[in-house]
């Protein structure tokens, strides 16, 4: 009687340790779409939404590569300040360390925007995202990054 007790005690506490663990994974796919989020909300405004999520070290490729929130928000400025352009995305999958600090997303994009010659352009794009665990708890992004597919005029605004 006395095993099966704590047998029963034993299980128990697993189950409760188990349905009491962190989902890492949805915590960061909950991160990626607040960011998604707050940059569509942000409008022309977009950069400063864009670069408060990167850690104050983070980077995204580019030619050249751009380390450093302010980096970041500056070479996203021009995009973002032109009305209309709107850059939003979508994670479908994240991991994330065991020790629950440093994990990553991956998802689709679409990028809108008006050419130099007042056209209407869009593309798809897959990226990749690293986020790290900050010391308040916050998910930031450490690295952005993607590929797209050329640019194809439309008429859809």
């Amino acid at each position: 009687m006395y095993f099966a007790c704590l047998h029963l005690c034993a299980v128990g506490f697993f189950v409760l340790a188990a349905g009491a663990a962190r989902d890492y994974r949805r915590e960061l796919l909950d991160a990626d779409k607040a960011f998604d989020a707050a940059v569509a909300d942000a409008g022309v405004e977009g950069a400063a939404a864009w670069a408060a999520y990167f850690a104050a070290d983070g980077g995204m490729n580019g030619v050249p590569p751009v380390r450093g929130r302010e980096k970041v928000r500056e070479a996203m400025a021009a995009f973002f300040a032109k009305p209309g352009n709107t850059l939003r995305w979508q994670p479908d999958f994240a991991d994330v360390s065991r020790s629950g600090d440093l994990g990553y997303t991956l998802g689709s994009s679409r990028r809108l925007w008006t050419g130099p010659d007042g056209k209407r352009y869009t593309n798809e794009g897959r990226y990749i995202t690293v986020w790290k665990r900050q010391q308040d708890g916050a998910w930031k992004i450490v690295f952005d990054g993607g590929a797209s597919t050329p640019p194809k005029a439309t008429e859809a605004p």
